[in-house]
């Protein structure tokens, strides 16, 4: 029983102190469980944080009905039991007061404003109203037959909203702005109104007030609010999949939203709009796959650029090492005649050695000095009839570039003939003069 008002108000600040831990829990465990359920559908999601609300609230009540008559830990655990002596006992009480008052001044503060927001709403049904076009209602009321809604429901066209939305609790009424008949053309309105027709047939509008209701008493709590806003995207997240069932055109349903955000303006807390949410968050969830197809085409472009950068480092690599072979080759053909000349000394070595020797005699060994460095001699100057092909070569290729005319090629070659003829008179003549 209450004994007293003072155990009221201690009641009431030791629900809002417990409240602080028993909140952060329902909020870490909602978000892991959001978390888990990210690539879910939007509606478990939204069940989720709506459950967490409505724990949220049970919790609370629960605390505050345990402390308030002072029944021992028998609410599994949510109310930690206190034995402290009496200084400690009366700190706490007036801890317990103050925060009380911190919270009673909140509440009226919240209260206030809801009950604006409500007689803003009430305004907007009664003033600068009309029936819209005969057109405009048979579409809504296609629409109400088709989702199931009761025929009670209205439709208004307003002078006073600029965007849709859903007003009223108990009837609710759907107000268009005047300029949305106007801007928007059939196959948008047609979407915006089913988007708001499933606020309604969810009982968005009965769930809107319950959590304003949360808000004000747990108004103390960041977790109530960010659940409020959870619950707010996933509801938006929910009327815009239905608004796709009825015209499946995420690019037009985009443009809608992005022509109502022109024309929003403040709405009352209480009412529904359809650019309710986080807009751009909604655009980018409507046009989801066109963004995931941008993404794997950028993704794709970095593979190829990243393809092209290692191919041309592997072109040049393999160029550079045929350059170094190239290279080292010359270095080694340069190197050879040198090498020839040492092998050469090194045989005229073992000859005189053998000679020493008595293995060979001097005629012998000269004979065969002798025809070593005439095979070494050959080697140096090259091959006569290599380089008289190489210069044929040349002239046929200046003759096939016009560099030289048939005429003058042909004199060319007989010239360079005559050359070498005359060479090797000379050459016999000497040999022959020597065996004489």
């Amino acid at each position: 029983m209450i004994n007293s008002e003072t155990d009221l108000v201690f009641a009431l600040g030791g629900a809002v102190l417990h409240f602080l831990w028993q909140g952060t829990v329902i909020g870490l465990i909602t978000s892991l469980m959001i978390r888990v359920l990210h690539k879910s559908s939007v509606e478990s999601r939204y069940t989720v944080a709506l459950c967490s609300s409505v724990m949220c609230a049970i919790v609370f009540l629960i605390t505050f009905w345990g402390l308030v008559y002072k029944t021992p830990n028998t609410s599994g655990g949510l109310i930690a039991p206190i034995t402290l002596i009496p200084s400690v006992k009366n700190y706490l009480g007036n801890m317990h007061q103050i925060v009380a008052t911190i919270w009673a001044i909140g509440v009226g503060f919240l209260i206030a404003r809801f009950a604006f927001h409500w007689l803003w709403s009430q305004l907007l049904r009664t003033k600068m109203i009309a029936n819209p076009d005969r057109q405009w209602l048979d579409i809504f009321d296609e629409l109400k037959t088709q989702m199931g809604i009761s025929k009670t429901i209205k439709m208004l066209k307003s002078g006073l909203v600029q965007t849709p939305m859903v007003v009223g609790w108990i009837s609710p009424v759907v107000l268009v702005p005047a300029a949305a008949f106007a801007l928007l053309s059939p196959e948008q309105m047609r979407m915006i109104l089913v988007h708001e027709l499933t606020h309604i047939r969810r009982y968005d509008h009965w769930v809107n007030q319950f959590q304003a209701l949360v808000e004000i008493i747990l108004f103390f709590h960041p977790v109530v609010w960010w659940l409020s806003r959870q619950m707010q995207i996933e509801r938006e997240y929910c009327c815009d999949d239905a608004s796709l069932q009825a015209v499946p055109k995420r690019k037009v349903l985009a443009e809608t939203l992005a022509q109502l955000e022109q024309m929003r303006i403040s709405s009352p807390a209480n009412s529904l709009a359809a650019n309710g949410g986080s807009l751009m968050d909604r655009i980018t969830r409507i046009l989801d796959n066109r963004v995931r197809t941008r993404e794997t085409k950028k993704h794709k472009m970095k593979i190829q650029t990243l393809g092209v950068i290692a191919a041309t480092a592997l072109l040049v690599g393999v160029i550079s090492n045929v350059e170094a072979k190239d290279t080292k080759k010359a270095q080694i053909s340069k190197k050879q005649p040198a090498r020839g000349k040492l092998n050469n000394n090194a045989v005229i070595k073992k000859i005189k050695a053998a000679v020493d020797a008595g293995e060979l005699t001097k005629k012998e060994a000269a004979k065969k000095i002798a025809d070593m460095k005439k095979e070494y001699g050959s080697k140096k100057k090259g091959n006569p009839k290599s380089k008289y092909n190489e210069v044929i070569k040349e002239i046929k290729d200046a003759v096939g570039s016009g560099k030289l005319t048939k005429k003058e090629a042909a004199e060319k070659i007989a010239a360079m003939k005559n050359k070498l003829g005359s060479k090797n008179k000379k050459k016999s003549k000497k040999t022959k003069s020597k065996r004489k």
